[in-house]
């Protein structure tokens, strides 16, 4: 019996998350066996990692168990960029009750410059019951409530990932506080693809920098924006 048969098909939450390895960026999946500290119970969990390429298609899968209270932190095993699905089903012996798992994971981004930080996963993954529930949010306009400071800055990279089931438009803005000067990038995404805005500030421009949308894919499908100033090594957030 393979380890998904052991398992009850009782509803469960799905997230995505970027992942990417380069020379100057490596990512870790961070998650834990959560139904065995919520159960009180020495059960085992299992997990499946599915990465995606930024056109969405699969690349690669991975499978495994998690042991009461165990933790995982895995490494995507190939270079480059994409979306990556965690699912965590809610096992058999995990007790009945009402409601849906939310398989929620973090991501945790490292460089040889220095740089550690940690995200959330922001929105769901694709499902019948996104469609239901956060598709009809969708082309709802976006500002970031972070302003950017300019000083130093060299570089603004901003990264979405399409949550919604099937191709969905997506548009990204870098614009001047004071200037009104902007980039933009915008076209039809594939389900967990990616569309990314690499923007370097004009030369002499001085002026700080808020991040939009024009359309969100779904409700929360907020971009990572990644952020580079002189020799420091790059820090990221959440829109």
């Amino acid at each position: 019996m393979g380890r998904l048969a052991r398992l009850t098909p009782r509803p469960t939450v799905s997230y995505l998350h970027h992942w990417v390895h380069t020379d100057d960026i490596q990512s870790t999946i961070l998650t834990h066996n959560f139904y065995s500290i919520l159960a009180s119970h020495l059960g085992l969990a299992d997990v499946r990692a599915r990465f995606f390429t930024p056109a969405g298609r699969l690349m690669d899968e991975w499978t495994g168990d998690l042991l009461a209270r165990g933790q995982l932190a895995l490494v995507p095993p190939f270079g480059g960029e994409g979306s990556v699905q965690v699912d965590m089903p809610v096992p058999r012996w995990f007790p009945d009750v009402a409601g849906r798992a939310a398989a929620r994971f973090y991501m945790l981004y490292r460089s040889p410059a220095g740089m550690c930080s940690m995200v959330h996963a922001i929105e769901e993954a694709p499902s019948w019951r996104q469609w239901r529930h956060r598709w009809p949010h969708r082309h709802a306009p976006w500002q970031s409530k972070r302003t950017i400071d300019g000083q130093g800055l060299t570089r603004i990279r901003v990264i979405g990932i399409n949550h919604a089931p099937w191709q969905a438009h997506q548009h990204w803005v870098v614009r001047g506080v004071r200037s009104g000067y902007y980039e933009q990038v915008q076209g039809m995404v594939p389900s967990r693809g990616l569309l990314t805005l690499d923007f370097e500030p004009p030369k002499g421009l001085a002026d700080d920098w808020i991040v939009k949308s024009g359309c969100l894919s779904t409700k929360n499908g907020k971009p990572y924006v990644w952020v580079w100033r002189g020799q420091a090594p790059p820090a990221v957030h959440h829109g």
